[in-house]
């Protein structure tokens, strides 16, 4: 007979209606027990019915064969008592464990392989002999799909807080970081301040606020410094809230998921597996942004003032407020919490409610009131444009557009109180919401006041009570909410203040010492403006009231700013520095930005000084590496630069500002596909990096792949149409191809970008001399003045006005010329004849020996000489 597997259950089937011949029952029965007790040898009873029985038999033996069957269950439910019950229950808790068991072994071999990165803001690392903590550059990785992750600012903080030490956290995002510039931004402003007013004590300012993070991953962040110590926390948030992650407005992910997904989302990702289940999501997740696009990635995600999601975007935020503040008092530490400020009269809303969304009404009408009113402001006849306007904010209620110009109006004709309320209406209506609304601020004033422990500092009111007419504007603000260095300095000082206690803060440094002791030079200033004038050339910017006014108005201030930047201004602003440096020797922040003027003037040798002084303090850094090599590159030390790139990437495999340094040095080095490789790599890491773009562009065209080359330019201006770079790489490639018309029109795109640019200048110049354009000369000439040192442009300059015989002032451009490259033979050449012209035979004599002398083949130098004997002979 078959048998069933062993540990079937069977037992059943030892209770059976057919009967059974009786005789050796019980011996026949034990002899086929199973191996677990079960009886088996009746399987096939009734299958095959017995000869031994009649059928008028069974009746008379059913009560008999009742009672058998009862004994025969009794007898299989005694035999091996309790093994069934554990076998299951063993069963089970395998059942059970098993995936967990599996899930760990795939975590344990994650971790094995390096896979995925430590969820905590600070690192554990050795520095100097001593443990210290490091801010770990992935944190965020949990808060943003990949290639949209921003990272921390650089900390190196010793493990073990030394006596006499003063220790302050800075927490919040971009304006609390410091953006566009943390160098200047107000944690290093209070810096500063606490270092002259406690002598004698070492000051540690660490800043862990970071670009587009909100209070759901500021509370993490602190819940890091919750053990590191802090004497005081500094606690300024709120603009990110409905942009930020998990907020209502966010292209990072999940929009506004409750408080029990949020945390379980984030407690998954913590694992290495979490990690991988997450970066697999993304790779099928269609129509999110796949590199930053600051913040024109958020146009399509507007949100109105009464959209229910914000409700739970102000709920978050109290309760994260809330966490942060608990945290804070319990680690030991004041927490300084405040309000947060944003440019009222000077950011005109970034995007507003339709008009045609209005329906209640004569729509029409009023639109047209509405399109007068604001030509009339424009115009500057407020009181007339302000009667026009008269009734449309009640009318369009939800347009921040309206508010704005009508308080635009009452601002102008003085009355300041009703325009600030109504230019907050408009900064709230504002369906971009990248500034902390009144709702924001009132939560923070309200939780300051329900934490009694905590201090507060009103920055809404200080920055009204400061600025003109009372209303917060350009006075201490970029654009939204990004402060100049006068907003950082006096909010920097009003913490300063309420840290030491002081109610005097006219005993305090002044901005112009403060800016001294942090180097904050005119060169940083060109640079940072240069910076904010790229930002608003980008939406949505570009749709605000007045931006092409504002745009002109920067573009001038950046023109003047460049124009202090001479040869004859070069040792005064390098003494800035070395004053700044001798005062704080260890201040790394001050000695990149030396290497970075240095570099930027042109003064390799001592940029290279620079950065291996930094690579000693910062020695985890990769930017002082990969700014080391660019320096050693341009220097003709292609191969030592390769190294110097190649220890970046071995301190941070995706830093794509080293990748796109290694790929230059590469090209240098005689080995442009290495090159092309690398700029391939960085731009798979980042595919909105310009740089690498135009520089892989570059390197294809030097290879003669001209229609990659171009290929690669025209994708670099379909990211940024203001991409100066590839406007004038594309604009040489078509010159090289002899099409001057289409290159003159991208080197005019390139100085509508930026009009002072003097490569620009003098490439215009040239594809301008080769279809005869006499405007040429013109460019030349700005381009001399844009940089004095550019050799070239003096040259071609000088020729432009030897053709129309203006050789006086040719004369002067070839003397420059051959000042900065003596040993360009072609300059010197012209030189001598220019001298000649001018009957300055013995110095034309000299210029044309130094000619044969680095050009030996040069027949006319050797005939002008001889000339020029003769002339001086007569």
């Amino acid at each position: 007979m078959g048998r069933p597997p062993p540990g079937g259950r069977t037992h059943r089937i030892a209770i059976r209606k057919t009967p059974r011949p009786s005789g050796a029952h019980d011996e026949k029965e034990h002899a086929d027990a199973g191996p677990f007790g079960e009886v088996v040898g009746y399987q096939n009873v009734g299958l095959t019915p017995s000869r031994s029985f009649l059928p008028g038999a069974i009746p008379a033996m059913l009560p008999a064969l009742k009672a058998k069957q009862s004994n025969e269950t009794a007898t299989f439910r005694t035999a091996r008592p309790g093994r069934g019950p554990r076998r299951k229950w063993l069963f089970r808790c395998i059942a059970i464990t098993l995936p967990f068991a599996a899930l760990l072994v795939v975590e344990m071999l994650l971790r094995l392989f390096g896979y995925g990165n430590s969820p905590h803001f600070f690192l554990k690392g050795r520095f100097d002999g001593r443990e210290v903590y490091l801010e770990n550059p992935d944190f965020a990785r949990r808060f943003f799909p990949p290639g949209l992750v921003r990272s921390p600012q650089p900390v190196i903080l010793p493990a073990i807080k030394q006596p006499g030490t003063f220790r302050v956290f800075v927490l919040g995002e971009s304006a609390a970081m410091g953006d566009p510039e943390p160098a200047f931004g107000f944690p290093r402003v209070l810096e500063v301040l606490l270092r002259d007013a406690m002598p004698a004590k070492k000051i540690e300012v660490i800043n862990v606020a970071v670009t587009a993070i909100n209070s759901h991953v500021i509370r993490g962040i602190a819940r890091d410094c919750a053990d590191k110590q802090g004497d005081w926390w500094i606690v300024y948030m709120g603009n990110n809230e409905v942009v930020g992650p998990f907020g209502a407005g966010t292209v990072f992910g999940r929009q506004t998921p409750s408080t029990a997904i949020l945390r379980a989302s984030l407690a998954a990702k913590s694992t290495r597996l979490g990690q991988f289940l997450d970066g697999l999501k993304w790779k099928f997740v269609s129509g999110r942004p796949r590199s930053w696009d600051g913040m024109e990635m958020f146009l399509q995600q507007q949100v109105a003032l009464e959209d229910p999601r914000m409700a739970r975007v102000y709920q978050n935020f109290e309760r994260n407020l809330e966490e942060i503040i608990r945290l804070g008092r319990e680690s030991g530490a004041e927490v300084l919490i405040s309000t947060v400020a944003s440019n009222l009269k000077d950011c005109p809303p970034f995007a507003s409610a339709s008009l045609d969304a209005q329906t209640n009404g004569p729509v029409a009408e009023w639109k047209q009131r509405v399109t007068a009113g604001t030509q009339t402001t424009d115009e500057g006849r407020f009181e007339e444009a302000l009667k026009i306007l008269d009734g449309t904010p009640r009318y369009f209620s939800n347009s921040a557009a309206v508010f704005f110009q009508v308080a635009r109006c009452q601002k102008a004709l003085g009355r300041g109180i009703e325009a600030r309320a109504n230019f907050e209406r408009a900064r709230d209506l504002d369906t971009l919401r990248f500034r902390a609304d009144t709702r924001i601020n009132g939560i923070i004033r309200h939780t300051a006041a329900r934490n009694a422990s905590s201090r507060f500092l009103d920055a809404v009111e200080l920055m009204d009570r400061h600025s003109t007419n009372g209303i917060a504007g350009e006075e201490f603000f970029y654009e939204h909410v990004h402060f100049n260095f006068a907003g950082n300095y006096l909010l920097g000082r009003t913490f300063a203040a309420q840290i030491l206690g002081v109610t005097n803060v006219a005993s305090m440094l002044s901005s112009d010492e403060c800016a001294r002791r942090l180097a904050y030079t005119v060169a940083d200033r060109a640079r940072v403006l240069d910076e904010m004038l790229r930002r608003v050339q980008q939406p949505p910017f570009t749709a605000q009231i007045g931006a092409a006014a504002r745009e002109a108005r920067w573009r001038q201030q950046a023109i003047e700013l460049h124009a202090l930047l001479r040869p004859d201004t070069f040792d005064s602003t390098s003494a800035i520095y070395t004053g700044a440096i001798a005062r704080e020797p260890g201040d790394w922040t001050l000695r990149e930005n030396f290497a970075r003027f240095l570099q930027e003037a042109g003064d390799f040798k001592a940029a290279e000084e620079q950065w291996r002084q930094l690579i000693g303090l910062m020695p985890r850094q990769e930017r002082a590496y990969y700014g080391l090599a660019y320096a050693l590159d341009a220097r003709g030390r292609s191969a030592e630069a390769i190294q110097y790139f190649r220890e970046a990437l071995n301190r941070r495999p995706r830093s794509v500002e080293a990748r796109n340094g290694l790929g230059l040095a590469l090209a240098s080095h005689g080995d442009p596909k290495a090159a092309v490789g690398e700029f391939e790599t960085a731009l798979r890491e980042k595919p909105d990096f310009a740089e690498a773009r135009v520089n892989l562009g570059q390197t294809l065209a030097q290879q003669g792949r001209l229609d990659d080359a171009r290929e690669q330019y025209a994708e670099a201006l379909r990211g940024n149409s203001n991409n100066g770079a590839a406007h004038i790489n594309l604009g040489k490639l078509l010159a090289g191809q002899g099409k001057n018309v289409e290159a003159a029109a991208q080197y005019r795109e390139a100085l509508r970008v930026k009009p002072d640019n003097a490569v620009a200048h003098f490439n215009l110049g040239n594809a301008l001399t080769a279809m005869g354009d006499p405007e040429a000369a013109s460019h030349f000439e700005a381009a001399t003045k844009s940089n004095p040192n550019f050799a070239e442009a003096h040259y071609n300059l000088a020729l432009e006005l030897a053709r129309r015989e203006q050789f006086a002032a040719a004369l002067a451009h070839f003397s420059e010329a051959a000042r900065l490259k003596p040993d360009f033979a072609d300059g010197r050449f012209n030189l001598g004849v220019a001298l000649a012209k001018a009957g300055r035979f013995a110095e034309a004599i000299s210029e044309f020996q130094e000619t044969l002398r680095l050009d030996p083949a040069n027949q006319r130098a050797q005939k002008f000489i001889e000339e020029a004997h003769f002339r001086l002979q007569k």
